[in-house]
């Protein structure tokens, strides 16, 4: 019963346990903010103009001319700590760990407020503690916490600028789109059924090409790939975007999807 009793003890005490699958919903999450969320929109004056047709200067202005927009390390960070920002959960937890800085001596209530920065594997932990250890003696602080499981996407906690900007782009006007039946029920406006997509008023987000054949998708796939139009639309997107990483990436693996 002992042996058992400290097996379940090490099981309970080491970083991976996860009784609450916090991790699983951690990673869960992630993947819904990545395919929810133009993380690339919001750190772009000029992709964020395109995608809401906001002009850049009306963008800028309200970032305080931040060319990354929503994405600024400072600025979250002081945001983080502006207690005027805070929902009442996150106030508590404000104070409370101001308190404990203040009263405690020991790091067990320290702990209870402050989230501890975790990387999934051991290894990984191992050589993350290490590096955050180094970073702290040498800067006081450690620039690598943005990069654990728990404190993705910290750049663009500016909640200041928020409002700013969400409420920029216009808004449709429902005098616009709807009117009043003979019965009194809002139904869209006939109107409406007569404007069509064409290619000098596109419809956002809209194909006329619509290809159901999976073997006619195949072949357009295979003649973009072999005659290189693939690889260069998405090097082109690469750069437009400023994305150098996908470009390097896609320098390669266009090759490599030529060659198979």
């Amino acid at each position: 019963l002992e042996f058992v009793f400290k097996i379940d003890e090490d099981y309970a005490e080491s970083d991976w346990w996860d009784p609450d699958r916090r991790w699983l919903k951690a990673g869960t999450l992630e993947v819904a903010l990545q395919s929810l969320i133009r993380f690339r929109v919001l750190s772009s004056a000029r992709l964020f103009s395109d995608a809401y047709k906001v002009s850049e200067e009306e963008i800028l202005l309200a970032c305080d001319d931040d060319a990354y927009l929503l994405k600024n390390k400072t600025l979250s960070l002081n945001d983080r700590n502006d207690v005027s920002l805070k929902d009442d959960s996150e106030m508590f937890e404000h104070f409370c760990m101001e308190k404990t800085q203040i009263d405690s001596k020991t790091e067990v209530l320290k702990s209870e407020f402050k989230k501890d920065l975790l990387i999934f594997g051991g290894f990984e932990q191992t050589i993350f503690n290490f590096l955050e250890n180094t970073f702290t003696s040498l800067l006081g602080y450690t620039p690598l916490e943005e990069f654990c499981v728990f404190n993705r996407h910290l750049a663009f906690r500016t909640w200041s600028r928020w409002d700013n900007v969400l409420y920029l782009a216009r808004l449709p006007d429902l005098e616009e789109l709807f009117e009043i039946h003979n019965d009194g029920v809002p139904i869209i406006k006939k109107s409406l059924e007569k404007v069509k997509h064409t290619e000098e008023k596109p419809f956002y987000n809209f194909s006329a090409d619509s290809i159901s054949d999976l073997q006619q998708i195949f072949r357009k796939r295979q003649f973009e790939v072999l005659t290189f139009r693939a690889w260069k639309a998405s090097m082109k997107k690469a750069l437009y975007e400023s994305d150098y990483d996908r470009f390097v990436f896609w320098a390669f693996n266009g090759i490599f999807e030529w060659l198979s």
